[in-house]
This record gives C-alpha cells, sequence and structure tokens, in this order.
C-alpha cells in the first residue's frame, strides 16, 4: 500500500465512523453528497450511507453533486418559507430556460455541430 493510497483508506474509514456517529447522537436529517476520492471509494461510501437503519434518514445526492444537494436542500426548506419557495420555483424557471435555449441551438446546428 503506497503512503497515498493509506492516506485514502484512513479518510474513508473517518467517514465511514463519522456517517455512524452522526446518525447516532443527532436527530437531524443528513443530506450529503460524495467528493469523488476515486470511483470504488465513492461507490462505498454510498452503499455504506444506503445501509443506514431504519429511522435514520439519510439522503445521499449524486458524486460530486454538491449543486443538485443544495437544491434538495432548498426545495427542503421551502416547503415552510414561501419566500424560499418563490427563489426555488425562479431559479427552475431560469434552468428550464436555458434547457430549452440549448435544445434550440442544437436542432438550430445538429448534434455533430453542436
Amino acid at each position: 500500500m503506497t503512503e497515498d493510497s493509506k492516506d485514502e483508506s484512513e479518510h474513508l474509514g473517518v467517514s465511514l465512523n463519522a456517517d455512524e456517529v452522526y446518525a447516532e447522537f443527532t436527530e437531524q436529517t443528513k443530506l450529503q453528497y460524495l467528493e469523488s476520492l476515486n470511483r470504488k471509494d465513492s461507490m462505498y461510501i454510498y452503499a455504506n450511507s444506503l445501509q443506514m437503519p431504519s429511522g435514520i434518514p439519510v439522503a445521499t445526492v449524486a458524486i460530486n453533486g454538491g449543486k443538485n444537494a443544495g437544491i434538495l436542500a432548498a426545495k427542503i426548506l421551502a416547503t415552510s418559507d414561501n419566500a424560499l419557495l418563490e427563489k426555488v420555483k425562479a431559479y427552475a424557471a431560469e434552468l428550464k430556460s436555458q434547457v430549452e435555449a440549448k435544445d434550440a441551438r442544437l436542432q438550430e446546428v445538429g448534434y455533430q455541430n453542436y
């Protein structure tokens, strides 16, 4: 085992233990995204979060998906905050507009030239 892989393994072990400690000592829901150490380690951490016992809510959102985790958190919080809900709706409308513009451009030039 190289020094680098040893460091990654230690980091991975700490991350897994942190999940268990967090779940045991807090009443808060855990929303996480995975920073990719490498694909194998990320999938291992993801699989670990899927094995949390019943009654301990954990949501894992995408490898390297911090933006999606933030959007999901905002949507959850917006269920009880109308001002935030309006911001979430405006953001969704902006994303829809961007996708429609990209689609129009794709239809215009074709996928080979996009």
